[in-house]
């Protein structure tokens, strides 16, 4: 602090503070990161057997489909589950940048679900390179 600054100017710098990192604090995560490219004409690897285990490579073209639907039915579900929270979530913020610490364990950060939601992914592109290799139809309804 300043000599000769006032105490309220000081607490208004620091309340700022606070909040831009609360602001910062309190994003989403980011982006997860995209599959490796194995379908282009400039890959650099080409999709083999080994790529899969051995119960995947015995499904048809129509049982991946199928695991896709509910894959997709899962994602839809867990993604609902997240936005019902995000009411209480903002309400927390709010009251966040007035009484910080109680409202922010007041929080859910739905750490489970996002976990799932990245397992769900995972399914999601293994299913879709399997598909690819397989040279199943596009399916248009995905």
């Amino acid at each position: 602090m300043e000599r000769g600054e006032p105490l309220f100017l000081w607490t208004k710098k620091l309340l700022l503070l606070m909040m831009v990192a609360g602001f910062i604090a309190g994003c989403a995560t980011g982006a997860r990161n995209l599959p490796p490219d194995y379908s282009s004409i400039d890959a650099k690897k080409r999709l083999n057997v080994e790529d899969f285990d051995t119960a995947a490579i015995e499904l048809r073209c129509s049982q991946i489909d199928e695991e896709l639907k509910l894959l997709e039915s899962d994602y839809a579900f867990q993604v609902q589950d997240i936005k019902g929270k995000r009411h209480q979530n903002q309400v927390a913020g709010y009251l966040g940048a007035i009484f910080i610490l109680p409202a922010l364990l007041a929080t859910d950060n739905s750490a489970e679900v996002k976990v799932k939601i990245e397992n769900i992914n995972r399914a999601k592109d293994q299913l879709y390179k399997l598909r690819a290799f397989k040279k199943c139809p596009s399916n248009s309804g995905m």
